[in-house]
Protein backbone atom coordinates (compact mmCIF):
# COMPACT_ATOMS: atom_id res chain seq x y z
CA UNK A 1 0.00 0.00 0.00
CA UNK A 2 1.30 3.93 -0.41
CA UNK A 3 0.51 7.03 1.66
CA UNK A 4 -0.79 9.89 0.08
CA UNK A 5 1.89 11.30 0.27
CA UNK A 6 3.95 8.27 -1.87
CA UNK A 7 6.22 6.48 0.83
CA UNK A 8 5.48 2.66 1.48
CA UNK A 9 3.12 1.97 4.03
CA UNK A 10 3.08 -2.10 5.10
CA UNK A 11 0.10 -2.73 6.83
CA UNK A 12 1.28 -4.25 10.22
CA UNK A 13 4.63 -4.16 12.31
CA UNK A 14 5.37 -7.69 13.40
CA UNK A 15 6.23 -5.84 16.94
CA UNK A 16 2.92 -3.85 17.02
CA UNK A 17 0.72 -4.18 19.98
CA UNK A 18 -2.47 -6.63 19.75
CA UNK A 19 -4.98 -7.46 22.02
CA UNK A 20 -4.88 -11.27 23.02
CA UNK A 21 -8.38 -12.08 21.65
CA UNK A 22 -6.79 -11.09 17.84
CA UNK A 23 -3.47 -13.12 18.25
CA UNK A 24 -6.05 -15.95 18.94
CA UNK A 25 -7.24 -15.57 16.17
CA UNK A 26 -3.43 -15.15 13.83
CA UNK A 27 -0.52 -17.02 13.38
CA UNK A 28 3.00 -15.79 13.57
CA UNK A 29 5.50 -16.64 10.77
CA UNK A 30 8.96 -15.92 10.47
CA UNK A 31 10.94 -16.48 6.94
CA UNK A 32 14.48 -16.19 7.07
CA UNK A 33 15.92 -15.50 3.62
CA UNK A 34 19.41 -16.70 2.32
CA UNK A 35 21.11 -16.85 -1.00
CA UNK A 36 22.70 -20.10 -2.69
CA UNK A 37 25.74 -19.88 -0.26
CA UNK A 38 23.75 -19.83 2.92
CA UNK A 39 23.95 -15.81 3.32
CA UNK A 40 21.37 -13.87 4.66
CA UNK A 41 19.24 -11.29 2.28
CA UNK A 42 18.18 -8.14 2.86
CA UNK A 43 15.85 -6.27 1.69
CA UNK A 44 12.96 -8.64 1.65
CA UNK A 45 9.35 -8.77 1.94
CA UNK A 46 6.12 -10.43 1.52
CA UNK A 47 2.76 -10.03 -0.12
CA UNK A 48 0.13 -11.98 1.71
CA UNK A 49 -2.56 -12.80 -0.90
CA UNK A 50 -5.99 -14.12 0.24
CA UNK A 51 -6.26 -17.35 -1.61
CA UNK A 52 -9.91 -16.90 -2.17
CA UNK A 53 -9.06 -14.02 -4.50
CA UNK A 54 -6.04 -15.46 -6.09
CA UNK A 55 -2.82 -13.72 -7.28
CA UNK A 56 -5.24 -11.25 -9.06
CA UNK A 57 -6.21 -8.82 -6.50
CA UNK A 58 -3.86 -6.93 -4.90
CA UNK A 59 -2.29 -8.08 -1.61
CA UNK A 60 -4.23 -8.12 1.94
CA UNK A 61 -1.07 -7.35 3.71
CA UNK A 62 2.66 -6.69 3.13
CA UNK A 63 5.81 -6.79 5.51
CA UNK A 64 9.59 -5.90 4.81
CA UNK A 65 12.34 -7.55 6.95
CA UNK A 66 13.46 -4.17 8.18
CA UNK A 67 17.00 -5.14 7.35
CA UNK A 68 17.04 -8.01 9.34
CA UNK A 69 16.95 -10.52 6.42
CA UNK A 70 13.83 -12.14 8.56
CA UNK A 71 10.36 -11.54 7.65
CA UNK A 72 8.08 -11.73 10.37
CA UNK A 73 4.00 -10.88 10.62
CA UNK A 74 0.69 -12.29 10.91
CA UNK A 75 -2.06 -13.71 9.56
CA UNK A 76 -5.38 -14.83 10.01
CA UNK A 77 -5.93 -18.54 11.23
CA UNK A 78 -8.62 -20.50 9.25
CA UNK A 79 -7.94 -19.07 5.70
CA UNK A 80 -5.55 -20.46 3.52
CA UNK A 81 -3.24 -17.47 1.73
CA UNK A 82 -0.78 -17.39 -0.88
CA UNK A 83 2.71 -16.10 0.17
CA UNK A 84 4.96 -14.21 -2.18
CA UNK A 85 8.72 -13.94 -0.99
CA UNK A 86 10.79 -11.06 -2.44
CA UNK A 87 14.20 -10.26 -2.24
CA UNK A 88 17.19 -8.37 -3.39
CA UNK A 89 18.74 -10.43 -6.62
CA UNK A 90 16.11 -13.09 -6.07
CA UNK A 91 13.14 -14.38 -8.00
CA UNK A 92 9.50 -14.52 -5.95
CA UNK A 93 9.36 -17.26 -4.46
CA UNK A 94 5.30 -18.57 -4.25
CA UNK A 95 3.81 -20.27 -0.70
CA UNK A 96 0.30 -21.51 -0.23
CA UNK A 97 -0.30 -21.70 3.37
CA UNK A 98 -3.65 -24.02 3.65
CA UNK A 99 -5.51 -23.12 6.71
CA UNK A 100 -4.08 -23.59 10.05
CA UNK A 101 -5.16 -23.15 13.65
CA UNK A 102 -1.44 -23.70 14.84
CA UNK A 103 -0.04 -20.77 16.30
CA UNK A 104 3.01 -20.35 14.50
CA UNK A 105 5.04 -21.58 11.03
CA UNK A 106 8.84 -20.62 10.31
CA UNK A 107 11.00 -21.45 7.53
CA UNK A 108 14.23 -20.80 5.90
CA UNK A 109 14.16 -19.85 1.97
CA UNK A 110 16.34 -19.50 -0.30
CA UNK A 111 14.47 -18.35 -3.50
CA UNK A 112 16.23 -18.84 -7.22
CA UNK A 113 18.65 -16.13 -8.44
CA UNK A 114 17.83 -13.41 -11.11
CA UNK A 115 19.97 -14.64 -14.24
CA UNK A 116 19.90 -11.99 -16.55
CA UNK A 117 19.07 -13.03 -20.45
CA UNK A 118 22.27 -13.55 -22.80
CA UNK A 119 20.71 -10.32 -24.62
CA UNK A 120 18.97 -7.61 -22.54
CA UNK A 121 17.61 -4.40 -23.63
CA UNK A 122 17.31 -2.79 -20.19
CA UNK A 123 14.12 -0.19 -20.04
CA UNK A 124 13.43 1.70 -16.64
CA UNK A 125 10.52 2.49 -15.39
CA UNK A 126 9.28 3.82 -12.07
CA UNK A 127 7.63 6.42 -9.99
CA UNK A 128 8.24 9.14 -12.58
CA UNK A 129 6.42 7.15 -15.54
CA UNK A 130 3.74 5.49 -12.88
CA UNK A 131 5.42 2.37 -14.00
CA UNK A 132 4.37 1.91 -17.25
CA UNK A 133 6.46 -0.16 -19.48
CA UNK A 134 4.75 1.48 -22.29
CA UNK A 135 6.40 4.83 -21.54
CA UNK A 136 9.81 2.94 -20.18
CA UNK A 137 13.24 4.89 -20.70
CA UNK A 138 15.42 3.05 -23.05
CA UNK A 139 19.36 2.04 -21.64
CA UNK A 140 22.22 2.84 -23.54
CA UNK A 141 25.18 0.17 -23.45
CA UNK A 142 28.59 1.91 -22.64
CA UNK A 143 31.84 0.41 -24.12
CA UNK A 144 32.37 -1.39 -20.20
CA UNK A 145 29.30 -3.53 -20.37
CA UNK A 146 27.26 -1.26 -18.49
CA UNK A 147 23.79 0.55 -19.27
CA UNK A 148 23.04 4.55 -18.42
CA UNK A 149 19.74 6.30 -18.31
CA UNK A 150 18.90 9.65 -18.06
CA UNK A 151 16.18 10.31 -16.54
CA UNK A 152 13.72 13.66 -16.06
CA UNK A 153 11.37 13.59 -12.92
CA UNK A 154 9.60 16.29 -11.09
CA UNK A 155 10.23 14.42 -7.75
CA UNK A 156 13.19 14.42 -5.07
CA UNK A 157 12.89 10.44 -4.63
CA UNK A 158 13.00 8.30 -7.83
CA UNK A 159 11.88 5.05 -7.23
CA UNK A 160 12.72 2.68 -10.21
CA UNK A 161 12.80 -0.86 -11.86
CA UNK A 162 14.21 -2.10 -15.13
CA UNK A 163 12.76 -4.53 -17.63
CA UNK A 164 14.19 -6.06 -20.24
CA UNK A 165 16.77 -8.29 -18.02
CA UNK A 166 14.46 -11.05 -17.27
CA UNK A 167 11.90 -12.37 -18.90
CA UNK A 168 8.63 -11.29 -18.13
CA UNK A 169 9.71 -9.47 -14.62
CA UNK A 170 11.00 -5.93 -13.58
CA UNK A 171 13.46 -6.50 -11.75
CA UNK A 172 15.58 -3.48 -9.45
CA UNK A 173 18.48 -1.77 -10.41
CA UNK A 174 22.32 -1.54 -9.87
CA UNK A 175 22.83 1.77 -8.34
CA UNK A 176 20.59 3.16 -5.38
CA UNK A 177 19.35 1.92 -2.07
CA UNK A 178 17.06 -1.50 -2.36
CA UNK A 179 13.89 -1.32 -0.52
CA UNK A 180 10.91 -3.90 -0.53
CA UNK A 181 8.40 -2.31 -2.93
CA UNK A 182 4.48 -1.72 -2.89
CA UNK A 183 2.40 -3.38 -5.05
CA UNK A 184 2.24 -2.72 -8.43
CA UNK A 185 1.97 -5.98 -10.80
CA UNK A 186 3.53 -9.37 -10.71
CA UNK A 187 5.61 -8.27 -13.40
CA UNK A 188 7.62 -6.92 -11.28
CA UNK A 189 9.60 -8.66 -8.80
CA UNK A 190 8.61 -6.97 -5.22
CA UNK A 191 12.22 -5.28 -4.26
CA UNK A 192 13.11 -1.77 -6.21
CA UNK A 193 15.93 1.11 -6.47
CA UNK A 194 15.41 3.94 -4.67
CA UNK A 195 17.89 7.10 -5.82
CA UNK A 196 16.84 10.73 -3.80
CA UNK A 197 18.07 13.92 -5.95
CA UNK A 198 21.36 15.76 -5.47
CA UNK A 199 20.92 18.57 -7.61
CA UNK A 200 18.35 19.90 -9.85
CA UNK A 201 19.55 18.26 -13.41
CA UNK A 202 18.35 14.64 -14.66
CA UNK A 203 18.77 11.59 -12.20
CA UNK A 204 21.39 9.16 -14.30
CA UNK A 205 20.69 5.43 -14.42
CA UNK A 206 23.43 3.32 -14.27
CA UNK A 207 22.66 -0.17 -14.27
CA UNK A 208 25.61 -3.22 -14.76
CA UNK A 209 24.32 -6.72 -15.11
CA UNK A 210 26.90 -8.41 -13.83
CA UNK A 211 26.25 -7.77 -10.05
CA UNK A 212 23.71 -10.17 -11.16
CA UNK A 213 24.04 -13.94 -10.55
CA UNK A 214 25.60 -16.17 -13.20
CA UNK A 215 24.01 -19.27 -13.12
CA UNK A 216 20.55 -20.69 -11.81
CA UNK A 217 20.95 -21.31 -8.26
CA UNK A 218 17.67 -22.52 -7.79
CA UNK A 219 15.59 -22.78 -5.12
CA UNK A 220 14.86 -24.35 -1.77
CA UNK A 221 12.26 -23.93 1.34
CA UNK A 222 12.90 -25.76 4.73
CA UNK A 223 10.51 -25.20 7.47
CA UNK A 224 11.13 -25.50 10.94
CA UNK A 225 10.36 -29.08 12.87
CA UNK A 226 7.70 -27.30 14.90
CA UNK A 227 5.91 -26.50 11.48
CA UNK A 228 2.91 -28.59 10.42
CA UNK A 229 3.50 -31.41 8.19
CA UNK A 230 0.51 -30.58 6.60
CA UNK A 231 1.32 -27.10 5.81
CA UNK A 232 4.83 -27.41 5.07
CA UNK A 233 3.84 -30.37 2.54
CA UNK A 234 1.59 -28.26 0.67
CA UNK A 235 3.78 -25.03 0.50
CA UNK A 236 6.15 -26.84 -0.93
CA UNK A 237 4.49 -28.72 -3.73
CA UNK A 238 3.13 -25.39 -4.74
CA UNK A 239 6.22 -23.52 -4.58
CA UNK A 240 7.30 -26.71 -7.23
CA UNK A 241 4.17 -25.77 -8.97
CA UNK A 242 4.69 -22.23 -9.39
CA UNK A 243 8.33 -22.48 -10.04
CA UNK A 244 7.45 -25.11 -12.99
CA UNK A 245 4.95 -22.36 -14.54
CA UNK A 246 7.73 -19.88 -14.62
CA UNK A 247 10.03 -22.05 -16.39
CA UNK A 248 7.77 -23.39 -18.65
CA UNK A 249 6.81 -20.00 -19.83
CA UNK A 250 10.52 -19.53 -20.48
CA UNK A 251 10.66 -22.74 -22.62
CA UNK A 252 7.58 -21.30 -24.46
CA UNK A 253 9.28 -17.70 -24.93
CA UNK A 254 12.34 -19.07 -26.33
CA UNK A 255 9.60 -20.57 -29.48
CA UNK A 256 10.51 -24.31 -27.98
CA UNK A 257 7.71 -27.00 -27.54
CA UNK A 258 8.15 -28.46 -23.75
CA UNK A 259 8.79 -32.38 -24.18
CA UNK A 260 8.59 -34.71 -20.85
CA UNK A 261 12.26 -33.94 -20.47
CA UNK A 262 10.97 -30.50 -19.13
CA UNK A 263 9.32 -31.75 -16.45
CA UNK A 264 11.61 -34.49 -15.12
CA UNK A 265 13.00 -32.55 -12.07
CA UNK A 266 9.47 -31.15 -10.51
CA UNK A 267 7.91 -35.20 -10.65
CA UNK A 268 10.54 -35.86 -8.80
CA UNK A 269 10.16 -32.84 -6.25
CA UNK A 270 6.72 -33.29 -5.90
CA UNK A 271 7.94 -37.11 -5.24
CA UNK A 272 10.26 -36.51 -3.05
CA UNK A 273 7.63 -34.10 -1.19
CA UNK A 274 5.05 -37.24 -0.94
CA UNK A 275 7.07 -39.22 0.48
CA UNK A 276 8.89 -36.72 3.30
CA UNK A 277 5.91 -36.26 4.94
CA UNK A 278 3.30 -38.56 7.00
CA UNK A 279 0.12 -36.36 6.27
CA UNK A 280 -2.21 -37.33 3.33
CA UNK A 281 -1.95 -33.23 2.15
CA UNK A 282 1.17 -33.92 0.79
CA UNK A 283 0.47 -36.31 -1.98
CA UNK A 284 -2.34 -34.62 -2.30
CA UNK A 285 -0.86 -30.99 -2.76
CA UNK A 286 1.78 -33.00 -5.40
CA UNK A 287 -0.81 -34.66 -7.37
CA UNK A 288 -3.08 -31.07 -7.53
CA UNK A 289 0.59 -29.55 -8.39
CA UNK A 290 0.84 -32.21 -11.12
CA UNK A 291 -2.77 -31.56 -12.61
CA UNK A 292 -1.89 -28.58 -13.33
CA UNK A 293 -0.02 -29.80 -16.28
CA UNK A 294 -2.29 -32.35 -16.95
CA UNK A 295 -2.59 -31.09 -20.67
CA UNK A 296 0.99 -31.62 -21.17
CA UNK A 297 1.96 -34.80 -18.79
CA UNK A 298 -1.65 -36.42 -20.37
CA UNK A 299 -1.41 -39.03 -17.29
CA UNK A 300 -5.17 -40.37 -18.17
CA UNK A 301 -8.72 -40.54 -17.63
CA UNK A 302 -8.35 -43.03 -14.32
CA UNK A 303 -5.57 -40.54 -12.65
CA UNK A 304 -7.83 -37.47 -13.32
CA UNK A 305 -10.73 -39.37 -12.19
CA UNK A 306 -9.03 -40.77 -9.04
CA UNK A 307 -8.05 -37.16 -7.94
CA UNK A 308 -11.42 -35.77 -8.52
CA UNK A 309 -12.20 -38.51 -6.06
CA UNK A 310 -9.66 -38.23 -3.33
CA UNK A 311 -9.14 -34.48 -2.88
CA UNK A 312 -11.96 -33.85 0.05
CA UNK A 313 -14.78 -31.65 -1.61
CA UNK A 314 -14.61 -28.81 0.73
CA UNK A 315 -10.62 -28.93 0.82
CA UNK A 316 -8.77 -25.57 0.54
CA UNK A 317 -6.17 -27.41 -1.75
CA UNK A 318 -8.44 -26.73 -5.03
CA UNK A 319 -7.41 -23.14 -4.66
CA UNK A 320 -3.57 -24.33 -5.32
CA UNK A 321 -5.23 -23.73 -9.08
CA UNK A 322 -8.47 -22.92 -9.12
CA UNK A 323 -9.04 -24.29 -12.95
CA UNK A 324 -7.56 -27.26 -12.00
CA UNK A 325 -11.07 -28.66 -11.30
CA UNK A 326 -12.25 -28.27 -15.26
CA UNK A 327 -8.53 -29.52 -16.57
CA UNK A 328 -9.37 -32.75 -13.98
CA UNK A 329 -13.07 -32.90 -16.27
CA UNK A 330 -11.79 -32.12 -19.29
CA UNK A 331 -9.39 -35.22 -19.07
CA UNK A 332 -11.74 -37.41 -17.24
CA UNK A 333 -13.91 -40.16 -17.84
CA UNK A 334 -17.14 -37.60 -17.43
CA UNK A 335 -18.75 -40.89 -15.78
CA UNK A 336 -21.33 -40.42 -13.37
CA UNK A 337 -19.08 -40.48 -10.50
CA UNK A 338 -17.29 -37.55 -12.01
CA UNK A 339 -20.22 -35.32 -11.48
CA UNK A 340 -20.83 -36.49 -7.95
CA UNK A 341 -17.55 -35.52 -7.07
CA UNK A 342 -18.36 -31.95 -8.75
CA UNK A 343 -21.84 -31.27 -7.39
CA UNK A 344 -19.81 -32.54 -3.68
CA UNK A 345 -17.60 -29.98 -4.58
CA UNK A 346 -20.22 -27.24 -5.50
CA UNK A 347 -22.38 -28.09 -2.04
CA UNK A 348 -19.06 -28.02 0.06
CA UNK A 349 -16.61 -26.14 -0.65
CA UNK A 350 -16.65 -22.85 1.01
CA UNK A 351 -14.84 -21.01 -1.95
CA UNK A 352 -17.16 -19.29 -4.26
CA UNK A 353 -14.87 -19.36 -6.59
CA UNK A 354 -14.07 -23.26 -6.89
CA UNK A 355 -18.19 -23.22 -6.35
CA UNK A 356 -18.70 -21.83 -9.55
CA UNK A 357 -15.89 -23.51 -11.13
CA UNK A 358 -17.52 -26.90 -10.05
CA UNK A 359 -21.06 -25.47 -11.65
CA UNK A 360 -19.14 -24.42 -14.72
CA UNK A 361 -17.95 -27.88 -15.07
CA UNK A 362 -21.30 -29.47 -14.22
CA UNK A 363 -23.46 -27.35 -16.62
CA UNK A 364 -21.68 -28.86 -19.48
CA UNK A 365 -21.17 -32.74 -18.20
CA UNK A 366 -25.27 -32.31 -17.92
CA UNK A 367 -26.19 -30.55 -21.23
CA UNK A 368 -23.41 -33.07 -23.30
CA UNK A 369 -25.33 -35.94 -21.49
CA UNK A 370 -28.93 -34.54 -22.44
CA UNK A 371 -29.96 -34.73 -18.17
CA UNK A 372 -32.06 -31.22 -19.15
CA UNK A 373 -33.06 -31.38 -15.08
CA UNK A 374 -29.77 -31.14 -13.82
CA UNK A 375 -28.41 -28.98 -16.17
CA UNK A 376 -31.34 -26.50 -15.72
CA UNK A 377 -29.89 -26.82 -12.15
CA UNK A 378 -26.50 -26.25 -12.39
CA UNK A 379 -26.98 -23.26 -14.95
CA UNK A 380 -30.21 -21.67 -12.80
CA UNK A 381 -27.08 -21.84 -9.86
CA UNK A 382 -24.41 -20.30 -11.54
CA UNK A 383 -26.32 -17.62 -13.63
CA UNK A 384 -28.02 -16.83 -10.38
CA UNK A 385 -25.08 -16.70 -7.84
CA UNK A 386 -22.13 -16.92 -10.06
CA UNK A 387 -22.63 -14.60 -12.98
CA UNK A 388 -18.74 -14.27 -13.54
CA UNK A 389 -16.89 -17.08 -12.18
CA UNK A 390 -13.22 -17.03 -13.67
CA UNK A 391 -14.24 -19.85 -16.17
CA UNK A 392 -16.70 -17.25 -17.98
CA UNK A 393 -13.51 -14.58 -17.86
CA UNK A 394 -11.07 -17.04 -19.04
CA UNK A 395 -13.59 -17.58 -22.40
CA UNK A 396 -13.98 -13.65 -22.40
CA UNK A 397 -10.41 -12.97 -22.33
CA UNK A 398 -9.54 -16.08 -25.07
CA UNK A 399 -12.39 -14.23 -27.18
CA UNK A 400 -14.19 -17.26 -26.76
CA UNK A 401 -18.05 -16.93 -25.89
CA UNK A 402 -19.21 -18.75 -22.41
CA UNK A 403 -20.28 -22.09 -24.67
CA UNK A 404 -22.02 -25.51 -23.25
CA UNK A 405 -21.30 -28.13 -25.24
CA UNK A 406 -20.29 -26.33 -28.49
CA UNK A 407 -23.28 -23.83 -28.49
CA UNK A 408 -22.69 -20.53 -27.06
CA UNK A 409 -25.60 -18.86 -25.13
CA UNK A 410 -26.66 -15.85 -23.97
CA UNK A 411 -28.91 -15.31 -21.02
CA UNK A 412 -31.74 -12.38 -21.16
CA UNK A 413 -34.06 -12.43 -18.45
CA UNK A 414 -33.78 -16.03 -17.26
CA UNK A 415 -34.33 -16.69 -20.78
CA UNK A 416 -31.81 -19.05 -22.83
CA UNK A 417 -31.20 -17.67 -26.20
CA UNK A 418 -28.82 -19.66 -28.97
CA UNK A 419 -26.60 -16.59 -30.02
CA UNK A 420 -23.51 -18.85 -32.11
CA UNK A 421 -20.68 -21.67 -31.40
CA UNK A 422 -17.38 -21.21 -30.19
CA UNK A 423 -14.19 -22.22 -30.93
CA UNK A 424 -13.68 -25.61 -29.25
CA UNK A 425 -11.39 -26.27 -26.04
CA UNK A 426 -7.54 -26.80 -27.61
CA UNK A 427 -5.43 -29.38 -25.62
CA UNK A 428 -1.63 -28.61 -25.83
CA UNK A 429 -0.92 -32.46 -26.75
CA UNK A 430 0.80 -35.21 -25.54
CA UNK A 431 4.03 -35.92 -24.33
Amino acid sequence: MINSNGTHRFFRSAEAPESDDIRDSEFSFSFSVVDADGEPVSPAGIYIFDAEEGLRRTPSATYDDSGTCVIEGYAEKGRPFIFRINSKGHLPLYLFIQSTFEDAISAEVRPAAILPMETITPKVIGNFNHYDRFSAVEMELQNYGSWTASLESETDTLRYLISGVFPGLAVHGTKGKKEASHFHTHQEQGIESVITRDNSGPFTITFNPSEFANRDTGYSVSFNEYTPARTAAVAKAYAAMTEQERKLEMIRKARTDPDGSHFEPFISRLQTIAEMYDHDNAEIAARIAKARFIDLLNPGEDWADSLLNDVQPGSDLWLMHESVIGDLFYNSTRMESVSQNLWDIYRQNRSETIQGEALYNLLSFHYERGEDEEWYQAHFDLVQNYPWPPAHQRLIQQGVCPGIGGICWEVLSGSLIQVGRPHHRKHTGRI
